[in-house]
Formats: structure tokens, sequence, C-alpha cells
């Protein structure tokens, strides 16, 4: 991901030039330094202890004093330190939030957002932007189920203002983009069987980030409410268009004999949407507005305007770590919007 100097140095002053977000990025810097002293300190304890009670014990001299200290000291030091990593752990995204905050509540970051997206956008037929930061809440939500079945089962989008967002004028039309809180999928998979042993099974979590486009169109939503297109063998329509790669790609809820779907899927349509790459599409639909749907798995990607200060290390690597999320969105957003750019 290329960094922008000119973003970077609209970042730089937010922070540099605010003393209360000084001090909070003081803070959450020495708690990170608490948290690697801890996991350092947490290991010697552990293979110290462990080490002298394996070494008395296989000594001709043993030395039954020594092995209670061992046992004492592995138990309760591994204990102490594992409940203060968790506490620390936990004051850190408590001072993340508190940073986003802080951010939120002065509007902070508006400015660099207004600049580097008006930039930027100019070039991809956009205007108008506004940013719309309404909830600086940190957290990962966290269900019991596959992505997979996630995404086949969940409803369609509906816009709602309780997000964050960024609005923007696109072909005339208002559209406005979120990112959702991530999702950790937690299931357990079996990973051996026989009749004599029986199943073992091990728990697999999941990391998943997800956006929604919408796209207010008079246009679409009176005469294409409720069509939706998915990726290949996911939806049940029987409809084929005239595009071979289009069909092997993608499925429809169209039936062969729906007008609607040949007013819809235009020439311009299915070239465009065939010729689109479908790493992380999960639908394309309409019901009072135009929406698209995208995921990512491995990685958490929080909402529009929260980031996620819990990895910092260093003063220098803030500036780098928003400077990368708002380049980020703005990636996002275009890849969206590559699914309705003929949407006239």
């Amino acid at each position: 991901m290329k960094i922008n100097q000119n973003l970077q140095n609209d970042v730089e002053k937010v922070f540099w030039e605010n003393t209360e977000l000084n001090i909070i990025l003081k803070k959450i810097l020495f708690n990170k330094v608490l948290l690697i002293f801890w996991n350092i300190l947490l290991v010697v304890i552990f293979l110290g202890s462990l080490g002298v009670l394996i070494f008395n014990l296989i000594s001709s001299n043993q030395n039954g004093q020594l092995n209670i200290i061992a046992i004492s000291t592995l138990f309760f030091g591994t204990l102490l330190s594992l409940i203060i990593i968790v506490f620390t752990i936990r004051k850190s995204k408590k001072l993340s939030l508190l940073l986003n905050e802080k951010i939120f509540s002065g509007k902070k970051l508006d400015l660099v957002y207004k600049n580097y997206f008006e930039f930027n956008f100019k070039a991809h037929g956009l205007s108008e932007i506004e940013l719309n930061l309404v909830n600086p809440e940190f957290k990962i939500e966290k269900i019991w189920n596959s992505y997979k079945t996630y995404l086949n089962t969940k409803d369609a989008p509906f816009k709602t203002q309780s997000i964050n967002s960024i609005n923007f004028t696109f072909n005339n039309q208002r559209g406005s983009f979120v990112i959702n809180n991530p999702i950790r999928f937690i299931e357990r998979k079996r990973t051996y069987n026989n009749s004599k042993n029986g199943s073992k099974y091990k728990t697999v979590t999941t990391k998943f980030s997800s956006s929604n486009l919408f796209l207010e169109s008079n246009k679409y939503s009176e005469n294409f409410r409720g069509i939706k297109v998915k990726k290949s063998g996911k939806l049940k329509g029987d409809y084929k268009s005239e595009s071979v790669l289009f069909n092997d790609k993608y499925s429809t809820n169209f039936s062969s004999t729906d007008l609607k779907a040949t007013q819809f899927l235009t020439p311009i349509a299915l070239d465009k949407l065939s010729n689109l790459e479908l790493n992380g599409f999960n639908a394309l639909g309409i019901n009072n507005e135009v929406y698209v749907e995208k995921y990512k798995v491995g990685k958490d990607i929080f909402p529009i305007g929260i980031f996620d200060f819990t990895k910092l290390f260093t003063k220098s690597n803030l500036i780098q770590l928003v400077s990368k999320k708002i380049i980020l969105e703005f990636e996002m957003l275009l890849d969206s919007l590559e699914y309705i750019s003929y949407m006239k």
C-alpha cells in the first residue's frame, strides 16, 4: 500500500499539535511496554521454575524444599503474570477506545478525510464528500458459526444512521459506504475420526470484516426492487444472459421469463460485471437502495474513522497506522463502486 505524503502530513498535524491526544498516546505506548515486559517475565518465570524443578528431580541430591519453592513459583508466578497480562490488554483496549472518542469529539480527522478523499475522488467521478462519524465504539463481535454459513443465510443489508459512513455523490445520485464491526467466527471442526477412538475436534477462529455500499436510485429501486446477484451457485434463478463469462461467474434470482433481467443486465452491465474479480464479493442487490456487499477474511478492519491503537509500538508508528487505515477505506470504497459504476 503506497502511503500519501500529504495525508501523512495532515495526520501528523492532528496528533502532534494536540496535547490531550499526546497524553493518551503516551499511556498507550507505556502500556505496550508493560505488556511486553510481563510477557517476557512470564516466559522467564515459567522456564526458570520448570528448569529448576526438573534439575532438582533428576539430581542425586534432591532438595524437597527447593521442589516446593519451584512448584510454588511456577504456579503462582505464572498465574500472577497471566492476570496482569489480561488486565494490561484490557487497559490497552480502553485507552484505544478513549483515543478514538477524543478524536471523534473534536472532529479532529474530518478535514484530513475530506482533503484526501476529495483530491482522489475527482478522478473517479465522485463529489460532495461528507464524513459521518456517529459511533466511536471499538469492538469485535463473536459468532459461533462459520463465516460461509453466515454469508449464505444473512439478510440483505439496509442503511442505518448508527454506524460511521462516508457519503458522496456519484452520477448525480447520493451514496454512502460503511465498514461493519469485525467479527470472529468460532467453530468446532472435526480433525480425526475412527470407530475405535471416536471423533476429535479443534476450535477454529476466523477473522472476518465486511463492508456495504449503498446508492440511492429511484430508477433502480422502483423498477428492479428485490433483484439479487451473487457468486455462481448461490442463487436458484434459471435465467441465463447472453454472456457466457457472466453466467459462469454469477447466479441471480431471475427466472428465465423475467423481463426485468434483460433490462437490468444490459450489455454494458454484463461486460463490466464479467470482468471484475470476485474476491470478497458477496452480493449486489436492490431494495430501498442499490447495495453491494463485500468481505475480507483473516483481518480485523474496524468501521470508518475507528483505529486499532492497541497495535502501536512507537510514536512514529501512529502516523502510518492512521494513514494506512484511511487509504484502505478509500480503496475498499472504490472496489465496491466497481460493481455499480455502470448505473446512471
